[in-house]
């Protein structure tokens, strides 16, 4: 005769579902499910089943949408294509370990529900005030602006704030443009490295990084009205407004 080991049932019935222990094994279970994994030996061993699978699916497998740390920093900060957005919205609606690390960046970013999604343009709002750390770069009439380097460019720009001149060319390739450009400053270190921003609308449409001295370049940027945002890490912020490209 064989010795056959017992069949464990659920000392507390109904056993956990299958949602109850997903939850307990990301560590978002409430506290009733909890007490239940605590006193029911026979669910407890299905979670400690379910956490072994976890585990070496884990060590063996990566989903390929699966997102990165990157891209849910950037899903927070409204900074990904809409395609990417989208794949990471489905993936958001499986895992709620990734929900809770999206909420968690929230929460360190200091951003609300409303500033994560995309708003739609306020049509009749005020003109935004500069903060103390903007500094204001006004474009200058057309016949007031120096020759650029180039010569060949679509257009030529040149905006001056305080203590900043913003050099911009750009160029029409088939129905877009390239977009290139160079600040020059009092003090030129601090805008090493820094963020250049498109936006159209409120809405980021692309972003650069200033070389050493001080170039930047945009791609395959469609005609329209911009405002150019050059962020350095001492948190001053260069702002061009009204930059119309055209072909």
């Amino acid at each position: 005769m064989t010795d056959t080991k017992p069949m464990l049932q659920c000392s507390l019935p109904p056993p956990l579902t299958e949602d109850q222990l997903s939850a307990a094994l990301d560590g978002t279970a409430d506290a009733a499910v909890q007490a239940h994994v605590r006193d029911c030996p026979y669910c407890a061993e299905r979670l400690d089943a379910a956490r072994q699978l976890e585990t070496a699916l884990s060590q063996s497998l990566y989903h390929w949408d699966t997102p990165s740390p990157d891209e849910l920093a950037d899903y927070v900060l409204n900074l990904l294509d809409p395609s990417t957005r989208r794949r990471i919205d489905a993936y958001l609606q499986t895992s709620p370990r990734a929900r809770a690390e999206v909420a968690q960046l929230s929460d360190y970013l200091n951003l609300d529900a409303q500033s994560i999604k995309r708003a739609r343009p306020e049509t009749n709002r005020l003109p935004r005030l500069p903060s103390l750390d903007e500094i204001i770069a006004v474009l200058l009439p057309k016949k007031l602006q120096p020759a650029l380097r180039g010569g060949m460019a679509r257009g030529e720009l040149t905006a001056q704030g305080r203590g900043v001149t913003v050099f911009i060319e750009y160029f029409s390739e088939g129905d877009a443009c390239t977009i290139t450009g160079q600040v020059i400053a009092n003090e030129p270190g601090i805008w090493d490295g820094a963020l250049a921003q498109l936006f159209v609308g409120g809405n980021l449409t692309a972003t650069a990084l200033l070389e050493s001295g001080g170039d930047f370049k945009f791609t395959k940027i469609a005609p329209g009205t911009y405002e150019l945002r050059i962020a350095a890490e001492t948190h001053q912020v260069i702002v061009v407004q009204e930059l119309a490209i055209e072909l």
